[in-house]
C-alpha cells in the first residue's frame, strides 16, 4: 500500500487548481536529457519570433505568418497550433510532461516562466523556450496503465487536460490538495478481481469511521474513484481535509497493527492526526465482522436495559396505586381473593 512506510511525517502535495497539462515531444528523445538537465522545454520554427506570435494571436493571421516564413511546411495548421500553444496558451504553473527516446522515461514538471528566446544553441537548436521545474521522472512501466497511452501522442505539443486526474497522482504523490479537495490515492493491494461486497463493506466502514470523527460531514461529500486495471488504485477525495487525513491514518495504522499519530505537512502548516481504523480488502472483512458483533452485543445490552426499566416501571406503578386498586393487567376479583 502506498501509504505504508517507516516515516511519521507526510508531506501533502499541492497541485494548482487552474493549471493545464501539456505533453511536449523531445525530437525522438534527443533533447530529453538536455531539457531535464537545464530545466527548460523548447520548440522550433526559429524564423518566427515570440513577439510576432503574440501580435498575430488570431489563428488565421498566425497561419498566414507561417505560410510566409515556411511555405513548404506541409501541416501549417498544426504548426500554427503548436506555436500558439507554446507562446500564448501555456502559462506559469501549468504541468508539462516530456518523453525520452522510445518513451521509456517520462519527466513531469511545472512551467515556471513565460516564453523567452535564448540564442545559445550549442545543445538545442530551438530558440523559443520556457523554464521548467522538473519534479519526478517515471519509467513507462511504473505508470498507471491508463496514463501510459500518453506516449502515443505524436504532435509536438499536445494538451492532455483529460488525463489531469492521472497526472496529478504521479506528480503530487498519494496525498495531495487541489483546489478545495484533498485526495488520497492507494493501491488495492491484490491482483485480479475484487468482489463487490468487499468494496461495499470497505466504503461502509469508512463512512462509519468518518461519522465517528466528523459527524457533520455528509457521506455524499466524500468522492470515490476506482481504477481496477492491474493492481488498481482507489482515490478518495473530500473538501474537509481532516476526513482524508483520518482515512490515511487509519489505513496507515493497519500496517503497523497499533495506534499511532501521523503529522501531515500542508501549505498552511502541520496537522497531527491520531486514530485506529480498518485495513483494506482481507482485514476489512474482519473489521466488518467485529462491527457486527459489537452491534449485536449492543442490542443485547439494550434489551437487558429495557427489561430492567420495565420492571422498575412496574414497581413504580404498583407503589403509586391506592390500596385495593387492581394493578395493570390484574382482574378485580383476583385482587379481592388476595384480601383476608
Amino acid at each position: 500500500m502506498d501509504v505504508l512506510n517507516s516515516a511519521r511525517i507526510i508531506d501533502v502535495g499541492y497541485v494548482p487548481d487552474d493549471c493545464h497539462y501539456w505533453f511536449v515531444r523531445t525530437q525522438g528523445g534527443r533533447l530529453f536529457k538536455e531539457f531535464c538537465k537545464e530545466s527548460y522545454i523548447a520548440v522550433g520554427w526559429n524564423d518566427i519570433n515570440i513577439d510576432t506570435i503574440k501580435d498575430f494571436t488570431p489563428y488565421k493571421s498566425l497561419y498566414n505568418v507561417i505560410e510566409k516564413y515556411y511555405p513548404h511546411e506541409q501541416r501549417k495548421g498544426l504548426t500554427t497550433s503548436h506555436l500558439n500553444n507554446f507562446v500564448n496558451k501555456m502559462q506559469i504553473n501549468d504541468i508539462v510532461i516530456i518523453p525520452s527516446r522510445g518513451s521509456q522515461l517520462l519527466a513531469f514538471g511545472i512551467i515556471t516562466s513565460d516564453a523567452y528566446e535564448d540564442t545559445n544553441t550549442s545543445n538545442c537548436e530551438f530558440l523559443k523556450r520556457r523554464k521548467v521545474n522538473w519534479i519526478k521522472t517515471y519509467s513507462i512501466k511504473e505508470l498507471d496503465p491508463a496514463l501510459s497511452i500518453i506516449k502515443y501522442k505524436e504532435a509536438t505539443i499536445s494538451c492532455v487536460d483529460k488525463l489531469s486526474n492521472l497526472i496529478d497522482r504521479h506528480l503530487a504523490g498519494f496525498l495531495y490538495k487541489k483546489g478545495d479537495l484533498t485526495t488520497l490515492v492507494f493501491d488495492a493491494g491484490i491482483d485480479g478481481d475484487i468482489p463487490y461486497i468487499n468494496v461495499s463493506n470497505f466504503m461502509n466502514s469508512l463512512i462509519k469511521l468518518v461519522n465517528d470523527y466528523y459527524p457533520d460531514v455528509p457521506a455524499d461529500e466524500i468522492y470515490l474513484k476506482i481504477n481496477m486495471q492491474s493492481r488498481g488504485k482507489f482515490q478518495i477525495s473530500c473538501k474537509v481535509a481532516g476526513v482524508i487525513f483520518l482515512i490515511a491514518t487509519a489505513l496507515w495504522n493497519c500496517g503497523f497493527k497499533n495506534e499511532s499519530s501521523i503529522t501531515f505537512k500542508t501549505d498552511i502548516g502541520t496537522i497531527e492526526h491520531k486514530s485506529k481504523g480498518p485495513t483494506f480488502i482481507d482485514e476489512i472483512i474482519k473489521y466488518q465482522d467485529a462491527a457486527q458483533e459489537r452491534e449485536m452485543r449492543r442490542k443485547h445490552e439494550q434489551i437487558k436495559i429495557d427489561e430492567e426499566q420495565f420492571m422498575l416501571d412496574q414497581k413504580k406503578l404498583k407503589a403509586s396505586l391506592p390500596p385495593g386498586e387492581p394493578e395493570q393487567g390484574e382482574l378485580p376479583f383476583e385482587n379481592e381473593q388476595k384480601q383476608p
